[in-house]
This record gives C-alpha cells, structure tokens and sequence, in this order.
C-alpha cells in the first residue's frame, strides 16, 4: 500500500494534489494500481499540468537525481 511522507497528500487524494513527489514516491513504491491511477489522471488533464509532473519525475529518475 502506497503512503507518502513529508507531503500535504494522500494516495487517496486526485493525482493533480499528489505533486512531483508523491508521483516520485507512486513510481517508486506504489503498485499497478497507483502507476493506473497517474495514467488516467495524465489522460484526463487537459492543462497537462500532471503530465508535466510526471515528465519531471522520469527526468529525476533517468539522471539519478532523486534522493
């Protein structure tokens, strides 16, 4: 089960509150459930502002740039 530390947001909370670090933490310790709950939530967004969010969290991930 998904929880996020040191974050105003829950994993039951819509993805759009969940910011770069709880979409961080989703991607690394969540499941198919929450990788799920992104994808729709990307689709869904037309500001593309999660779509953003997530575009950040691959850059974080593919330099090595997380914590």
């Amino acid at each position: 089960m998904l929880k996020f530390r040191n974050i105003d947001a829950t994993p039951e909370d819509p993805v759009e509150k969940w910011g770069v670090m709880g979409i961080l933490s989703a991607f690394e310790r969540g499941g198919v459930e929450d990788w799920r709950k992104i994808w729709r939530s990307v689709n869904a967004d037309r500001s593309q502002k999660v779509a953003a969010a997530v575009a950040h969290v691959k850059g974080m991930l593919e330099s090595g740039d997380v914590g």
